[in-house]
């Protein structure tokens, strides 16, 4: 399924991590998405939540594999 919009209201995010390559050369394979603590983030297309973690700095991070 395609996505459909943005998972966060665009006026309260921003793309900390674009898809593509990094400035040393690694591959970064998907988006990393910024928005204020408490900002409700919803998936923009069925799929399956396959990896879940908070890092040491209290982010959350989630990757979600498509249906």
């Amino acid at each position: 399924m395609v996505p459909r919009g943005w998972p966060v209201d665009s006026g309260l995010a921003h793309v900390s991590s674009g898809f593509g390559s990094f400035r040393d050369g690694r591959s970064h394979q998907s988006v990393d998405i910024s928005r204020p603590r408490g900002t409700p983030v919803r998936a923009t297309a069925d799929g399956k939540v396959v990896f879940e973690v908070k890092g040491a700095n209290k982010r959350k991070f989630v990757s979600v594999e498509p249906a």
